[in-house]
């Protein structure tokens, strides 16, 4: 009864039992959680031991470059304060055969071997080479560079043609103390 006096039957709760997931479902999950991780675990140790060695050359190989950089040479003065030696700013101007279109190549060697004066026959064996970078021209003036710049914006050409800051020593009056201060070669390298 309740406060009010009138009868109210407890209701009785069914309780439902958990229904068990079978043992042969729970082995075949389990097996087959097993087999996966094993494989996991295979596949691991292939990587790592077996191709280890040649997948860390070929990540080596595709992250890293080697590129000389020419270090800019400083000035040299007289007591009067005059440059008997002092680096200018020019130019190296080189190409990536493998990223220059083959419908491209003979087109892009009469263009370079015009601007700089080189063989054609030279100029597209480089650019049909199959190493990576190949030398055109060292050493080249601001306004050939330009020329270049130019006909490659003509063109479209963005790729495969690399021009390179570079520095080139200049001596304005010559063998004028040439014994004391010395003299560069090509590669910006001292030599005497």
């Amino acid at each position: 009864m309740n406060k009010k006096g009138i009868h109210t039957k407890k209701r009785k709760r069914k309780i439902i039992p958990d229904k068990a997931v079978p043992i042969k479902r729970l082995k075949a999950v389990s097996l087959m959680a097993i087999l996966v991780f094993a494989l996991l675990i295979l596949r691991l140790f292939w990587i790592q031991f077996i191709e280890g060695a040649s997948l860390k050359e070929k990540a080596s190989r595709q992250q890293t470059s080697s590129t000389v950089i020419s270090p800019k040479r400083g000035c040299i003065y007289d007591v009067n304060g005059k440059a008997l030696s002092i680096s200018e700013e020019v130019d190296t101007v080189s190409v990536n055969p493998s990223k220059i279109k083959e419908k491209d190549k003979e087109t892009v060697a009469h263009k370079l071997a015009d601007i700089f004066s080189l063989k054609y026959e030279e100029v597209l064996e480089k650019i049909k080479s199959t190493s990576p970078l190949q030398t055109i021209a060292k050493k080249v003036e601001v306004d050939k560079v330009k020329e270049l710049q130019q006909w490659m914006a003509e063109n479209k050409l963005s790729e495969g043609i690399n021009i390179d800051a570079d520095t080139k020593r200049v001596y304005p009056y010559k063998a004028l103390a040439s014994q004391v201060i010395g003299f560069c070669g090509t590669d910006n390298q001292g030599l005497a």
